[in-house]
């Protein structure tokens, strides 16, 4: 019997052997590197998570988990390429060659490829993400009529999402899919993206294909069949960025279809609560743009966040400043006048870093205003896109008559100080 048993194992191991072979060949094919190619053999399938266009799923278990990172979940999304157009085998293919070259905290991360040679079966290899995804983590706090997330929570959360996309970014890659069902939950609370099927490298002259993605997520351009590039995800997370602050998917009560129409081609934008800081609220008007150029980079947006998660650190010594200068400031403080108390700011002319500005007269004759503020790089003690109150002379060329509804007002009587940085 142990003859026989030592007999039927050498054969089995044969047979997987030549299945795994087969499988590095078609690896070889597709492009994809031999080490990402793990053996059938090893996986062993459990529950459905979840299905998708292309496949099913599993909580799986790989008995070599000595290639990995040790005891953790994964799971195996079963692909069959039966009925799959060619196209679709196409993005596949890239889907595992550009997803294997990322390595980021705030990316789901891959691991491996199982090639069945024999039934045409692909199995693709990642973290389980026990947390779900924030689609369905928002409707649950609506559904429970949870409060607002906190402010510091929002930003911290929108950094990790920024985070992830500049890796892709920095790498030419573009995700063309994001959207809150495919950022991820951690079971250490991380949120990561996911689903990079529709990832492609930027095209140098951005000819890709149009109406790509999911249209209430999808950038104007995208849907107007025009040239498009990375910019297209930077909408899109200014999209998602609303359904953080409403938990409702962008234009909710709205066709999708429509939706992405009315945003390309009458420039509709998600409606904002009022209550939502006014940093949110210009980095999402800053993201959501008509024209790409025009949108922050996610460089940008981490530098933003990042700035405005930072402690706040006391503003610098009142600064002298002729009115010559006023014309080109360097940073908050050159708006101290020499005479003006510690803390207070005397506007002299319109800061260029000042995007909207509205007045109302307050205590003796003086302008109490409230601004936004966005500067490329953050004075000390003041983080971009912040409001502050200004005081300035009562004098009409300080107004801003026509300033957006963006502007939050805070224009009750209070000393000649500004303490609301």
């Amino acid at each position: 019997m142990p003859v026989l048993k030592a007999f039927l194992q050498a054969k089995q191991q044969a047979r997987d052997d030549h299945k795994y072979a087969l499988a590095l060949e078609k690896a070889t094919e597709m492009g994809v590197p031999g080490h990402w190619v793990k053996r059938r053999e090893h996986l062993s399938l459990g529950w459905v998570v979840g299905k998708g266009a292309w496949g099913t799923v599993y909580r799986c278990r790989y008995e070599q988990q000595q290639y990995w990172d040790g005891n953790k979940s994964y799971v195996a999304k079963l692909i069959s390429p039966t009925g799959m157009r060619p196209e679709e085998a196409t993005q596949l293919q890239n889907e595992i060659l550009l997803w294997s070259t990322l390595e980021h905290p705030h990316c789901v991360r891959f691991r491996g490829v199982i090639f069945d040679v024999k039934g045409g079966d692909c199995f693709l290899l990642c973290d389980y993400m026990s947390g779900g995804s924030l689609l369905n983590r928002q409707k649950a706090q609506r559904e429970s009529n949870a409060p607002p997330p906190r402010t510091e929570v929002l930003v911290a959360e929108l950094l990790q999402i920024a985070g992830g996309a500049l890796h892709l970014h920095e790498r030419g890659i573009v995700h063309r899919d994001l959207k809150s069902d495919n950022v991820l939950i951690a079971t250490d609370g991380r949120l990561c993206l996911s689903d990079f099927g529709l990832a492609r490298l930027v095209c140098p002259r951005g000819d890709m294909t149009s109406e790509t993605g999911s249209y209430r997520w999808m950038a104007p351009e995208v849907t107007l069949h025009k040239q498009y590039g990375l910019p297209c995800d930077v909408y899109s997370f200014a999209m998602i960025c609303t359904e953080m602050v409403t938990r409702t998917v962008p234009f909710a009560g709205t066709e999708p279809v429509s939706a992405a129409g009315k945003a390309a081609m009458e420039r509709w934008r998600p409606k904002l609560p009022e209550d939502v800081p006014a940093a949110i609220v210009a980095l999402c008007r800053a993201c959501w743009r008509q024209e790409p150029a025009d949108r922050l980079t996610f460089e940008q947006i981490r530098e933003s966040l990042a700035s405005y998660a930072a402690p706040a650190e006391p503003l610098e010594a009142p600064v002298a400043r002729t009115a010559a200068e006023a014309h080109a400031p360097a940073s908050l403080a050159s708006y101290m006048g020499a005479d003006a108390d510690e803390g207070s700011v005397r506007l002299v002319a319109r800061p260029p870093f000042i995007e909207h500005l509205s007045g109302q007269k307050g205590v003796e004759g003086c302008e109490d205003l409230t601004v936004s503020v966005s500067v490329k790089s953050r004075p000390r003690g003041v983080s971009p896109q912040s409001t502050i109150t200004l005081f300035a002379e009562g004098d009409d060329r300080n107004t801003d008559n026509h300033a957006s509804r963006e502007t939050r007002s805070q224009s009750r009587p209070r000393p000649n100080r500004s303490s609301d940085v």
